[in-house]
């Protein structure tokens, strides 16, 4: 199979697997799908994410309770520090409690 209709059946297939309330992580997404090219995969998770067919959630979690606290659209929107409201604390942001998961968008 040519490599561009391998792109399309991929970007196809992750539209099917993906729905607006049901997220999935990167790795969660190579283990369901097997891509052909790991590298490849992520540029047709940026076009997509782009052209708003998935979008691509940033969850920082309860560094304790590993429950999401606030889901942002750019890691640029995360701030150093947040409230938990599941210990009743402000905590550090940090990569270890930062969590992207992908959804179908609604809007399609």
């Amino acid at each position: 199979m040519p490599r561009f209709l391998e792109k399309r059946v991929l970007a196809s297939q992750v539209k099917d697997i993906l729905r607006p309330d049901k997220e999935l992580t990167f790795n969660q997404l190579v283990e369901k799908l097997s891509p052909f090219s790991i590298s490849e995969f992520t540029r047709i998770l940026a076009e997509l994410t782009n052209s708003r067919v998935i979008d691509q959630v940033i969850r920082v979690e309860s560094p304790e309770t590993h429950s999401g606290i606030r889901d942002y659209k750019s890691i640029d929107e995360v701030p150093e520090q947040i409230y938990d409201d599941y210990t009743g604390r402000t905590i550090d942001v940090t990569p270890a409690n930062i969590k992207v998961f992908f959804r179908r968008s609604p809007h399609v």
